[in-house]
């Protein structure tokens, strides 16, 4: 049975239980008031129509007998999508009566014999404001949910397209290996490793460092004549070359600046520094790039300036770079196309 709401309203009120005695008393006073009023008997109808409708609030009559009432609260409060919602017992007989059961329940209120229509009122007013809060909370933490669920969509993408731009910026746009700025941050890490393998280990060669950086013999004079488009593939096809001789993955391949090349080798010395360099000479003489202005080849040449270091926690990182960058520009004075070694 459906009492209808003489107006309009969004505060729906279920009534379940046999209480026709006091349903001609109790259901004007909610009408009145601008409830909506369901009644039904029928125990499965009441459960039925709680989950379909999701009234605000459930009043529960205490003459239920099978199940009784406060069993019938507990089905409704174990009952996952309607277990939000209020129960309000409806007390027609005191000696049956056990207000600390229906608290222990999850009851919320009751309304007990003989009925004060004001205080019944605030009573249900009273639950109607809370079922109402509940609701509005409800509504916020689905949104907040739901927010929190793009900004995690946002942080994942955002993570992701972070990711692509640190990689982007490690590398050199042009010839595809590591730029300088990778380059000076790995070489601290790799100095600083060495350094505490060398306390641990107690060996000095097993624990050196070699820095090669090898610059291209007359380049600026390469691209006057040739075009800047026929330099840029040079420099493309020289890092390439260099990348074919480094086998270990620990070693790196870099664009210093310009036409130079840096080559970190951790954990090697002098001797293999220098077997790396000369086939690195090798694989760039096979190349047979042509260079119509170089004054010691016919073809593109490199000078290189190869450096040893035993590293220490005393010392920077980047005394490395500057001795090979002095070795580097020995071998330019001593005519170019060479090599000059040095130690730290």
């Amino acid at each position: 049975m459906t009492i209808q709401a003489e107006q309009f309203s969004e505060a729906n009120i279920l009534i379940i239980g046999d209480i026709p005695d006091q349903l001609a008393f109790f259901c004007p006073l909610l009408l009145k008031r601008g409830y909506n009023v369901y009644h039904t008997k029928d125990l499965n109808q009441g459960i039925e129509k709680a989950t379909t409708d999701l009234p605000h609030l459930i009043i529960l009559s205490t003459e239920l007998k099978d199940p009784d009432s406060y069993t019938f609260c507990q089905t409704i409060k174990e009952n996952k999508i309607i277990s939000h919602i209020s129960v309000l017992f409806f007390v027609i007989d005191h000696l049956t009566f056990d207000v600390w059961k229906i608290y222990k329940i999850g009851g919320a209120d009751y309304l007990s014999y003989p009925y004060h229509p004001e205080e019944m009122l605030t009573r249900i007013h009273h639950q109607m404001t809370i079922a109402k809060l509940k609701r509005r909370i409800d509504k916020q933490n689905s949104q907040l949910e739901k927010t929190l669920e793009d900004l995690h969509k946002v942080e994942s993408n955002m993570g992701e397209v972070y990711n692509n731009l640190r990689e982007f910026s490690f590398d050199d746009t042009l010839t595809k290996v590591a730029n300088r700025r990778r380059f000076e941050e790995i070489l601290e890490k790799e100095w600083r490793r060495c350094a505490r393998d060398r306390i641990s280990w107690g060996n000095v060669d097993q624990t050196s460092l070699s820095l090669i950086l090898g610059d291209l013999d007359y380049f600026h004079a390469y691209n006057e004549q040739v075009g800047l488009q026929a330099g840029d593939r040079c420099l493309q096809d020289i890092a390439q070359a260099i990348v074919a001789v480094i086998k270990r993955p620990a070693d790196l391949v870099a664009r210093y600046h310009g036409a130079t090349f840096a080559i970190l080798l951790p954990y090697t010395n002098l001797d293999g520094a220098l077997q790396v360099t000369n086939l690195i000479r090798l694989e760039i003489e096979q190349l047979k790039i042509s260079h119509p202005t170089s004054k010691v080849s016919q073809y593109i040449t490199l000078s290189f300036g190869v450096v040893t270091g035993i590293p220490s926690n005393a010392l920077d990182s980047d005394i490395v770079t500057r001795r090979a960058s002095d070795a580097l520009q020995q071998a330019k004075e001593k005519g170019r196309n060479c090599i000059v070694c040095d130690t730290i």
